[in-house]
């Protein structure tokens, strides 16, 4: 299955489009919950939800696997590698799912135990969410295996369409619980029938995709092996990011309570959707890289095409997003807190935004690695970057609180060692690569240094200053991108009308 420059842009754009709304959603739900649960439940909240991620790196890795051999085996055409793919993928994933919601289930009571700054109401709240996160946990595992396949297909149409609803769906309940005066326990409810009815529509899709291909378990241990290295590695790199953001959040409600977790929580669960937002015009890049490398004399010019389109977009997304967010940063946090935001909250936000956009700019690297089968090296890197973030974390909360909590989050940095390792696993040199970021970096410092000098309080400069800012890096990014936009224009029946004579 051959994958040109524009199925990667269009993908990259339904991905961008999705994840916009979704971003969009969780800004503005967050203080809904906020106002109607109150920051403590809030928090626990935070905390409940921090521990389902954690539960399901039981996926080991399958998911992105699947993605990786399916697209290899698209390329090559070679069905009979693909039912041999998923006989492992889909069955080790069941099975893993089910022992991970067993063992969440069981163990729900022995984990708040280890939570000591909760209170004994709130650990018995929490034992009970947990138990129905179980359900939540089996779903969502199952799921990834299945978008793993649509992405190796390049459904990523379908895939946003789904996702996006899901998260539409979700924000208005959670809305309506909010309003109603709900509270966790009924929260994790809403999520868990979501997550059923996602799984549902998802195995519809796949049906469809893989209904001609008369696919029949197959087991050949060459490709189990080849497999079980490949997301066994995979599986570490999810760890240390799941060490990142969500494990963090662990040490601080454990130590600081659920009211400072609640804000912290509250801003990073904001700027995470920078990191989600610049990667996932990105993440086409896989299968594309994943079919190219493999093929025995790999065309470099068209690699080099590929990646430099997926540097541009992830810069103007990571960039834009991490610059409008510390311009408008006060009235962020006055949307997200009310009358709990403090001068020190705004801090923490551009703190955090610095930071969040800077990492993000690996995301290009991260899916190279992936793609040449690099796993080991990806690993290393960020799992390193995770330890160190994690450790800066601990730390700095205990001594510094909320804003020591953020600072401490700059170790994760050390990821962009993944974009400085993925160029050079493509033979491409710091010098042609770095010229493609250029214009970006210089644009965000630039726009960061205007942003810190903008009268407090003055909202009509800070859209004069956003606005325009917007402007010229949009501008960049048409004109670098202009053949590739307009074959996109022209794709959904949108023509030039022809100039007068």
């Amino acid at each position: 299955m051959a994958v040109s420059r524009s199925s990667i842009f269009k993908n990259g754009l339904y991905n961008s489009i999705g994840s916009a709304i979704q971003m969009l959603l969780s800004i503005l739900i967050i203080p809904v919950l906020i106002r109607g649960v109150g920051l403590d439940e809030y928090g626990l909240w935070t905390l409940v939800a921090s521990v389902f991620g954690l539960v399901e790196l039981a996926e080991a890795g399958l998911s992105v696997s699947t993605t990786y051999f399916v697209s290899r085996d698209l390329a090559d055409a070679a069905h009979s590698s693909i039912s041999q793919t998923l006989t492992v993928t889909v069955g080790v994933l069941l099975v893993m799912a089910t022992l991970a919601a067993g063992l969440l289930w069981g163990s729900a009571g022995g984990i708040v135990k280890l939570l000591s700054a909760l209170s004994v109401p709130q650990r018995a709240v929490a034992a009970q969410a947990l138990r129905v996160g179980a359900l939540i946990v089996w779903a969502d595992l199952l799921r990834r295996v299945l978008i793993g396949i649509e992405q190796a297909y390049q459904r990523y149409d379908l895939i946003n369409v789904l996702v996006t609803g899901q998260a539409i769906l979700y924000s208005l309940g959670l809305l309506l619980i909010a309003m109603l005066g709900g509270k966790v326990l009924t929260l994790v409810w809403w999520q868990a029938a979501l997550s059923m009815g996602a799984l549902v529509a998802h195995l519809g899709i796949v049906h469809g995709l893989l209904r001609d291909l008369h696919l029949r378990p197959a087991w050949e241990w060459g490709r189990v092996k080849e497999i079980v290295r490949y997301s066994g590695l995979t599986w570490l790199v999810s760890l240390s990011s799941a060490l990142f953001s969500k494990a963090d959040r662990l040490v601080i409600g454990a130590s600081l309570g659920t009211e400072v977790l609640a804000v912290y929580g509250a801003i990073t669960s904001v700027t995470g959707k920078i990191n989600h937002l610049s990667a996932v015009p990105v993440q086409p890049l896989l299968p594309a890289i994943s079919a190219l490398a493999g093929r025995p004399q790999r065309d470099q010019e068209l690699l080099q095409e590929h990646v430099q389109q997926a540097v541009r977009f992830n810069a103007a997304v990571a960039l834009g997003l991490s610059a409008m967010l510390f311009v408008f940063a006060p009235w962020v946090m006055q949307i997200l807190l009310a009358d709990a935001v403090t001068a020190d909250a705004i801090l923490a936000l551009r703190l955090a935004v610095i930071i969040y956009g800077a990492y993000s700019l690996n995301a290009v690297g991260y899916y190279v690695l992936l793609g040449v089968n690099a796993v080991p090296q990806l690993m290393g890197i960020q799992m390193g970057s995770a330890i160190l973030a994690l450790t800066g974390i601990g730390l700095a909360a205990h001594a510094f609180g909320l804003l020591g909590a953020i600072v401490g989050n700059a170790g994760y940095l050390g990821t962009l060692w993944l974009l400085a390792g993925g160029m050079k696993r493509l033979d491409l040199r710091f010098v042609t690569w770095g010229r493609w970021l250029a214009f970006p970096l210089a644009w965000f410092l630039v726009t960061l240094g205007l942003g810190m000098i903008l009268p407090s309080g003055s909202i009509l400069w800070a859209l004069i200053v956003g606005g325009v800012a917007l402007l010229i890096l949009g501008g960049w990014f048409i004109k670098n991108e202009r053949t590739l936009l307009e074959s996109w224009w022209r794709s959904r029946g949108f023509q030039r009308r022809p100039s007068s004579q």
